[in-house]
């Protein structure tokens, strides 16, 4: 650009000088000496131009900012042109650093931070480069507190049983079956505990009812792990001539067959 404004500049001024030596008429008094001075003169400006079009230079643009919280920093922005010279300055450097500092933790590493979602917790996972990345909450709860679900019971009893999601996001047991044929007292096959006695420092439940097929609990008996109803260690039988054995809190007999005094009656 500066080459093409020198010789556009050049060309003017020669046919300015030309036209007033070979133009004019006889005694114009103009010379080759004349010619030669302006010609001189000519150059002289046409450096000085040049001089000013190549002065100093622009002010560089500004580095990238610092990015924070784990972004990148903007670009830097050109240079604007310095106010005696035309050139103009070069761009800053490239985009800044991300935001952590590398190395403060194991990649893969996981950290949990507060609760989220249901029954949930933050995590926050180690990059590759050794910084904590965006927290992600992750759900470990089965259900919305206070939320119900329910199911039709087995059997000839027809009805439905329900369940309950709990505090902590989990799901109750099923309740008994209501709206039943057969009274919906339970569900068939299902269990509850009886022959249940305790002392101050033991408790045993030695039996069980089993729900019939009719939605009814049936008689209590022994469960099928039991031997013998513990009674909060009340019951015995006998194993010998004055020896008995005892039921232990275990809901078994007890392996020693011990030699009872006087009272209990074995033959």
């Amino acid at each position: 650009m500066n080459k093409s404004i020198n010789s556009l500049v050049r060309v003017g001024f020669l046919l300015v000088v030309v036209c007033g030596v070979g133009c004019g008429d006889d005694d114009s008094g103009t010379t080759y000496e004349t010619y030669r001075d302006a010609q001189s003169d000519s150059d002289s400006d046409v450096d000085d131009a040049e001089q000013d079009l190549s002065g100093g230079g622009a002010h560089g643009g500004s580095g990238g900012n610092t990015g924070g919280g784990g972004l990148g920093g903007d670009g830097g922005s050109g240079g604007e042109p310095d106010t005696q010279g035309g050139g103009s300055g070069e761009g800053g450097s490239g985009a800044g650093t991300g935001g952590g500092t590398p190395g403060e933790c194991t990649p893969g590493e996981t950290l949990k931070q507060g609760t989220c979602g249901t029954c949930g917790y933050n995590q926050t996972e180690c990059n590759d480069l050794g910084m904590w990345g965006m927290q992600t909450c992750i759900e470990d709860g089965e259900c919305e507190p206070g939320a119900t679900e329910s199911l039709d019971c087995p059997g000839a009893c027809g009805g439905k049983k329900t369940r309950m999601c709990t505090s902590t996001c989990e799901w109750s047991a099923y309740g008994a079956c209501e709206g039943s044929s057969g009274g919906g007292e339970c569900t068939p096959g299902a269990t509850k505990d009886c022959m249940c006695s305790s002392t101050t420092s033991s408790s045993a439940c030695c039996g069980q009812q089993v729900c019939n097929s009719s939605c009814g609990w049936g008689p209590c008996e022994l469960k099928p792990t039991s031997q013998c109803e513990w009674n909060a260690g009340k019951t015995w039988r006998c194993c010998g001539t004055q020896k008995w054995q005892w039921c232990l809190a275990t809901c078994k007999w007890s392996t020693d067959c011990a030699t009872c005094s006087g009272g209990c009656g074995c033959s």
